[in-house]
């Protein structure tokens, strides 16, 4: 029975003892959610790890049948965490909640503080457990709401868990804190209604929230093909607290050739070298990200990442390109800052950079690795480009991340890593979506496109030694041919190489031939007949249309999208079959085909028809497809697929 109290928390409770200089646990953590200055601050705290669902043996069970979803069973109820402390709980993911009881169980205690509907960690809206620091979106369930122990901390499941992912940090065994308490203080709920307010206004400028006046300079940036101009400078110590900019959405979709700069210090390596728009998390030339950190939205894109500088700035922006070919392009920046030097227990911020078509088979893409020293993580932005024509299984690859040279978070799946889930799949993982801290950049499975960025408050993930992320590229053995590129943000103590941003690799790869999944199809409008979506025939998942019978042929309308404008060789694949009629293809009052007769004793498949001739315009096109025949008639169609035509 669904039961109605959000929680069953016991009676006693450890009573909070703190040592001077030592003091962390929940205010802390509250904080930390909406403590956007402080996020360059060094963790002293012992290493972030993570329990997950994630198949041991290699292969791609990473929760589909719950084989590896706990640890072991006590009773009925399934182990899926157990920690010593003192530490905290910083997120929970799921793409498979449930009613069934989660039940976390503190120092050894015999009942647990925390029993409630697994599903109302994320849904409920119910304090503490509020929106949008505990949501759902993009088929992820997550929860941000931080949850300490002090001397142990054990999760419990009274039911069948699938997919997961508990994200923890240890303290130091030496600091002393409170668990969960029965009652919060005021400040503690201060603290988490101020988060909630600041997470509610993601996408708009939140500098005066987080740091009163920050000084504004503003530079109209003039730049042509083959220039390097400056934005900022500053030879005494300080901070960028953000920087906007106006004009990106004026430039061409395709270009991506305006590079940004950043050195601290007189660092010789750049601190930041990437393109503005992978950046701003743009999706292959389209805006896309709006996050509370970085993103784009209104008239401006903007970055709100802290970055300290002890003695000197420097911003420039770069134009790619051969000097006097070209345009003159115009963007407005805005760049706010502070004259509050970096101090010691901060790091600096660090942008890295790549891109990497087809990563060697057997080998995983990286993300950020081999990062020598003491730093932390504090975001993602990836751009997946397959290689292979109608499909995003490369998104079955899990993440990996290792600090001081252990493996301390194993993934689920790419899209689980960004909090999401089910990609492919209506209303889950299936277009752009921002959350305040996560999101997904797009998905379109007939150009093989997806990605996804994630930020990192609370749950930064601190290294004292090395740093690596990588991700894999295919469910098994990294097989998937995929051309990616990735930003990757982290305070350290010095930048890390990367290869110098050029047009050849700034530019966005074509995708292969365009292949529509019949069942996934965008339609318009159908009429005189029924559509019966998703039946098989054999392995072939199929769009069925049926005749309604009368003089008047079925008619159903579609719409492609592309990612140029032109003219494409348009392919169907379909199954002829008893009881089918007639078909005929059109684009408007174009018609592509005279009618095809697709009348069969036995399920024939046709593999790949030549239409015709389709154009597209404003980045997509629409195809109507006539059945003709009697009352109840059938036409099978399982696959549209469309190839470039060159020269037009």
């Amino acid at each position: 029975m669904r039961k109605k109290n959000l929680m069953m928390i016991c009676l006693s409770f450890a009573v909070l003892s703190l040592q001077t200089g030592n003091t962390q646990g929940l205010l802390d953590e509250l904080k930390a959610l909406s403590a956007i200055g402080d996020l360059p601050v060094y963790l002293e705290t012992g290493p972030v790890e993570q329990f997950s669902s994630y198949d041991r043996t290699g292969n791609n069970d990473d929760g589909f049948n719950g084989t590896y979803s706990f640890i072991r069973m006590e009773g009925d109820k399934q182990v899926i965490a157990e920690m010593t402390g003192p530490g905290v709980i910083n997120r929970i993911w799921t793409p498979t909640p449930s009613a069934d009881t989660i039940e976390f169980y503190f120092d050894g205690e015999k009942v647990p503080r925390i029993a409630m509907p697994f599903d109302e960690l994320f849904t409920s809206d119910r304090f503490p457990f509020l929106s949008p620091v505990c949501g759902y979106e993009v088929g992820g369930y997550y929860c941000y709401l931080p949850i300490p122990y002090s001397k142990s901390c054990k999760v419990l499941f009274r039911g069948k868990m699938l997919f997961y992912q508990l994200q923890y940090r240890s303290y130091h065994k030496k600091t002393r804190i409170s668990s969960w308490p029965a009652e919060w203080s005021r400040e503690e709920k201060d603290a988490l209604h101020a988060a909630v307010d600041l997470w509610n206004d993601y996408g708009e400028n939140i500098l005066s929230k987080c740091y009163g006046k920050p000084v504004m300079e503003t530079v109209t940036a003039r730049i042509r093909p083959g220039e390097t101009i400056p934005l900022f400078e500053r030879n005494s110590g300080g901070r960028i607290v953000g920087i906007e900019v106006e004009g990106l959405d004026n430039i061409d979709r395709k270009d991506n050739n305006l590079v940004l700069m950043a050195r601290w210090d007189g660092e010789e390596e750049y601190a930041i070298h990437a393109p503005l728009k992978d950046l701003f998390g743009y999706f292959f030339g389209e805006r896309s990200m709006r996050s509370l950190l970085a993103g784009a939205s209104g008239n401006s894109s903007y970055i709100y990442y802290p970055m300290p500088f002890s003695g000197s700035a420097r911003l420039e922006l770069s134009r790619l390109g051969d000097v006097g070919v070209g345009t003159e392009t115009v963007l407005n920046f805005r760049i706010y800052y502070l004259d509050e030097p970096r101090q010691k227990n901060e790091g600096k911020f660090y942008v890295h950079w790549r891109r990497e078509n087809r990563p060697a088979e057997g080998q995983p893409y990286s993300i950020l690795s081999g990062y020598e020293g003491k730093g932390h993580y504090v975001g993602t932005i990836l751009a997946c480009q397959g290689l292979l024509k109608g499909t995003t299984g490369y998104f079955e690859g899990d993440d990996q991340t290792i600090t001081d040279g252990k493996l301390r978070l194993h993934g689920t799946g790419s899209e689980d890593y960004f909090n999401g889930g089910w990609y492919l799949i209506p209303d889950r993982w299936d277009m752009a979506h921002s959350m305040p801290t996560h999101g997904c950049l797009g998905y379109v499975n007939a150009l093989s496109r997806t990605g996804g960025f994630r930020h990192y408050l609370a749950d930064k993930l601190n290294f004292n030694e090395d740093f690596s992320l990588t991700i894999e590229h295919g469910p098994e053995g990294n097989r998937f041919p995929v051309d990616y590129r990735s930003v990757a943000f982290f305070y350290g103590e010095y930048p890390v190489s990367q290869e110098d941003p050029a047009v050849a690799l700034v530019s966005y790869p074509e995708p292969p031939a365009l292949k529509y999944q019949a069942y996934l199809l965008n339609i318009l409008a159908f009429r005189n007949g029924v559509l019966e979506n998703g039946n098989r025939i054999g392995r072939k998942r199929v769009l069925t249309l049926k005749t309604g019978g009368g003089n008047e042929p079925m008619l159903m309308k579609v719409s492609l999208e592309a990612p140029d404008d032109g003219v494409y060789k348009l392919y169907a694949s379909y199954y002829k079959g008893p009881g089918s009629g007639q078909i005929r293809f059109k684009q408007r009052q174009v018609i592509l085909t005279d009618w095809i007769n697709v009348q069969s004793p036995e399920y024939l498949y046709i593999e790949k028809e030549y239409i015709g001739n389709l154009q597209v315009r404003n980045g997509s096109a629409t195809l109507t497809i006539h059945l003709q025949g009697n009352a109840g008639t059938t036409f099978y169609l399982n696959e549209i697929q469309m190839e470039k035509m060159g020269g037009e």
